[in-house]
C-alpha cells in the first residue's frame, strides 16, 4: 500500500470517527444533558421557593416577636395604670409623692374599697375595682391646684369625684396663719 492511500484511508477513518462522535453526542450525551438541565432548573426553582418561604417565615417570626414584645409592654403599662389588686401602699406612696411635688401638706388621709365597677363594654377580661381615697390637704392656692392636677395626671388612673375648697380669705382679707384647705374624694382603680 502506498503512503498516499494510507493517508486517505486514515483521513476517511478519522472522518467516520468524527461523524460517529457527532452521532453519539447527538443521540446520547445531548439527551442526557437535557435531563441534567431539567433537573438543575427544578433544583433552582425549589431552592428559590425554599428561600422565599424561609424569608416569609422569618418575617412572620419577626412580626410575631414584635407583637409579643408590644403586647408585653402594653400589659406592663396597663399594670402601672390599673395595678393588680388594691395596692393601697402604692396609692399611698403616689399621693405622698404628689403632695411633696406640689408643696401641699396632707393633714388627713383615708382609704376605702368601694367595690367593683361593672364593665360598660363587656370586653374587659378582669373586673375593675375602686379604691376610694379621701384626703385633706393644706397649702397655697397654687400648691393645691397643682396637687389636684398631679392627682388627675398621675400614672395610676384616678378621678377626682368631689372636692371642697376652704379659702383663708374672709371678707377680702387673708387670715393670719390660716392656709388654704382642700378636701378631696378621689377614686383610683385596680384590677381583680
Amino acid at each position: 500500500m502506498r503512503a498516499s492511500t494510507r493517508r486517505i484511508l486514515s483521513i476517511g477513518l478519522a472522518g467516520i470517527f468524527l461523524i460517529g462522535a457527532f452521532f453519539t453526542y447527538a443521540n446520547f450525551i445531548r439527551g442526557e444533558m437535557d435531563i441534567v438541565n431539567e433537573k438543575r432548573a427544578t433544583l433552582a426553582t425549589k431552592e428559590e421557593l425554599f428561600t422565599n418561604q424561609n424569608d416569609a417565615i422569618n418575617k412572620i417570626d419577626g412580626t410575631f416577636t414584635k407583637f409579643k414584645t408590644s403586647q408585653d409592654t402594653n400589659k406592663k403599662k396597663i399594670e402601672l395604670t390599673i395595678p393588680n389588686g388594691v395596692n393601697t401602699i402604692g396609692a399611698l406612696r403616689q399621693v405622698e409623692a404628689i403632695s411633696k411635688r406640689s408643696s401641699a401638706t396632707i393633714t388627713a388621709l383615708g382609704f376605702k374599697e368601694a367595690g367593683m365597677k361593672a364593665s360598660e363594654s363587656g370586653e374587659s377580661l378582669k373586673k375593675i375595682g375602686i379604691l376610694e381615697i379621701t384626703t385633706d390637704v393644706t397649702g397655697s392656692y397654687a400648691g393645691l391646684k397643682d396637687f389636684v392636677r398631679l392627682i388627675e395626671t398621675n400614672v395610676r388612673i384616678a378621678n377626682v369625684q368631689s372636692f371642697n375648697y376652704k379659702s383663708s380669705f374672709i371678707g377680702g382679707q387673708k387670715q393670719a396663719g390660716s392656709p388654704e384647705q382642700l378636701n378631696l374624694k378621689v377614686e383610683m382603680y385596680y384590677q381583680e
